[in-house]
């Protein structure tokens, strides 16, 4: 979805630029910022601590409210890991379809 998002903002601007869409995006270049501060300047390490924190309490919350409403347990533990790579692989891949010239038609093959 990330890759053709990001094609389509690019390619037809006046129906696709939604800030809402660059949302994942902007949130995989903060996390990447998150991380090497946290990395190279030690000053940052409580405060963005306090803030990844708050981040994690609010994806278990949400996994645990959706294992109860899916009544199953598995569901918490599951959800907080699969919504960070999904939101992580939406954000970059916007902007490798945002910066593609093209996109290749994707044809069957025959066998």
């Amino acid at each position: 979805y990330g890759l053709h998002r990001g094609h389509f903002v690019r390619r037809y601007p006046e129906t696709s630029r939604r800030p809402l869409y660059l949302l994942p995006t902007f949130g995989a270049f903060v996390l990447a910022a998150v991380v090497l501060l946290v990395v190279f300047v030690p000053g940052t390490r409580r405060p963005l601590g306090l803030l990844v924190g708050a981040a994690a309490a609010f994806s278990i919350a949400a996994g645990l409210w959706e294992a109860v409403r899916a009544r199953r347990a598995s569901v918490a533990l599951l959800y907080p890991p699969l919504l960070l790579a999904t939101y992580l692989a939406y954000g970059l891949a916007f902007v490798r379809g945002f910066t593609s010239p093209s996109l290749k038609r994707y044809q069957r093959s025959e066998r």
